[in-house]
């Protein structure tokens, strides 16, 4: 357990913080599992079955619960059966939480990718691509346009994977280049 840094009233304001033992941080650990115990010991059964609830959503063991609540295993699986339902309508409701939070997450992602791809579009705007090969220009306009498509949910399974520059076109591009460079 590491060590935490805590204000001292004895000392004088240079030296006015110290670091906490060990021993000094478990004891203060110890004081917060009996204050959360004493929570728990002084719950109605109501809302033990409350909690019990929500601890079974997130899959907690019955022993686990039962160590938890201070309520026997025996007791915790009548409990368990007689509140399935509940229990179940929990576990989708924290399901559909998470859900949500990737949902969001994802397109906080999404938006993310976008500013920089805008970024990206911008600076290629200032530049010339005239320096560029024109093999290379085709390459880039390929991978560019099966991008785009994959990602607007064009490509699916019946249709062809098709490449958006035919092959004559690829052709003539290749004789107009080896033109160009006999000339």
């Amino acid at each position: 357990m590491p060590n935490d840094t805590k204000t001292s009233p004895f000392l004088t304001e240079s030296a006015s913080t110290y670091q906490r033992t060990n021993t000094e941080c478990l004891e203060d650990d110890i004081i917060e599992a009996q204050k959360t115990s004493n929570a728990i010991m002084t719950m109605t059964k109501s809302e033990k079955r409350i909690k019990f609830i929500a601890l079974r959503a997130q899959g907690v063991s019955y022993q686990n619960a039962a160590d938890i609540l201070h309520c026997s295993k025996s007791t915790l699986v009548s409990w368990g059966k007689e509140l399935e339902d509940q229990i179940t309508e929990q576990q989708k409701a924290e399901q559909a939480d998470i859900l949500s939070a990737y949902k969001a997450s994802r397109e906080h992602r999404i938006a993310q990718f976008a500013a920089i791809y805008r970024e990206i579009l911008a600076e290629i705007n200032r530049r010339s691509l005239a320096n560029i090969k024109t093999e290379k220009l085709f390459e880039m306009l390929e991978k560019c346009s099966r991008c785009i498509s994959e990602l607007s949910g064009e490509l699916d399974a019946q249709k062809p994977k098709t490449s958006v520059i035919s092959s004559t076109h690829v052709e003539c591009v290749q004789t107009a280049v080896k033109c160009v460079k006999t000339a």
